[in-house]
């Protein structure tokens, strides 16, 4: 399912509690960050990388897009990425292994009629897997301006539709799908979640 909507691969961040850029551990002799560029190009039409070091992760081939606020976490990476869309942004975490395409194409299809569409998981709105329109941009740069960097936030500004979690179970059932690597401790446990359940 290819459209015109522009995936954003987040990657670059500090990784301090890895101790090491997690998005390059390995996955079952694969680098990490590729489970999460294979669920975008595998859904979108176009995908970018959002990282301020494009170097580490060339060999994704990848359109390099950098922070137009370095250090300013997620939000900004979210912000240069809107800057650089035409409309919708379907965002994605390097550190989230689990993503389900079946889920992100659910965001695409449902997304007319609103600015942004968050799935929720068991701990809240899943910002880092969700699908936003350029028209979200000023309020980003606004939350920015004021260094409000609590990019859950969004969930709460009008026009955003969230996706209860009893909801994103009936469309992918996985109880890891917005699971997040960490630490090293998590990248074991999740490797042999699926080791378990291919």
């Amino acid at each position: 399912m290819k459209n015109d909507i522009t995936g954003a691969l987040l990657a670059g961040g500090e990784s301090r509690r890895f101790g090491r850029d997690k998005s390059l551990a390995d996955w079952n002799g694969r680098p990490l960050i590729e489970k999460a560029a294979t669920a975008l190009t595998a859904t979108c039409g176009h995908v970018i990388l959002l990282a301020n070091d494009p170097e580490p992760y060339s060999f994704l081939g990848l359109e390099h897009t950098p922070d137009l606020r370095p250090g300013k976490g997620p939000l900004a990476g979210l912000e240069a990425a809107l800057a650089a869309a035409t409309q919708w942004v379907l965002l994605a975490a390097c550190d989230m292994p689990c993503l389900s395409v079946r889920l992100l194409r659910h965001l695409i299809r449902v997304k007319n009629g609103f600015r942004a569409v968050i799935p929720e998981g068991p701990q809240g709105p899943e910002p880092l897997c969700a699908i936003y329109h350029r028209s979200m941009l000023a309020e980003i740069r606004a939350m920015l301006d004021r260094n409000d960097l609590a990019i859950r936030r969004l969930a709460t500004l009008a026009g955003v539709q969230t996706i209860p979690a009893a909801e994103v179970a009936d469309i992918d059932p996985d109880p890891l799908i917005f699971a997040n690597v960490n630490r090293p401790e998590d990248l074991e446990r999740l490797i042999s979640a699926e080791n378990l359940n291919p």
